[in-house]
């Protein structure tokens, strides 16, 4: 004969419920004096309860992904700039893009296609390398001493 090795539900929801359960907390309740041969009545708070704005003061959380020492904050710096990102794809597929930089998330990066106006949003762990273009592609880069650096 087997037993019935399932446990019943009702026992371990009423266990459940003993153990974790927290009373229902109502709103206050104000009695008034009578007035005028009233009986005293239990009121309700006059105000309703409403969330209270943030301050403008405080600065908000930022997630520590988005400072400098990780590469989605390191990235925000180049917001609007032209940049080749070069994802990777399987187990050794690179696909690159390019385009510029719009925008920075915490697992997504959104290039705009110059060549079409399209918006293009990528995985930020298939990022592997970025290439932020100091001029224009296949325009050679004149640096501080005007002189070109490309080889010849």
């Amino acid at each position: 004969m087997k037993k019935n090795i399932i446990p019943d539900s009702s026992k371990i929801l009423s266990t459940f419920e003993n153990k974790y359960a927290t009373p229902m907390q109502m709103p206050p309740m104000y009695m008034r004096p009578p007035q005028g041969g009233m009986p005293m009545q239990p009121q309700q708070p006059m105000q309703p309860m409403q969330p209270v704005p943030p301050q403008n003061g405080v600065p908000q959380r930022i997630s520590p992904v988005m400072g400098p020492n990780y590469i989605q904050g390191y990235l925000q710096q180049f917001i609007g700039q032209y940049i080749r990102i070069d994802f990777l794809v399987g187990t050794g597929t690179f696909i690159d893009r390019d385009g510029i930089l719009t925008q920075v998330g915490i697992d997504f990066i959104e290039l705009r296609e110059v060549q079409t106006g399209n918006i293009l949003v990528g995985d930020m762990y298939s990022v592997k390398f970025v290439t932020v273009y100091t001029s224009a592609p296949g325009v050679p880069y004149m640096g501080a001493s005007g002189v070109s650096h490309t080889e010849d």
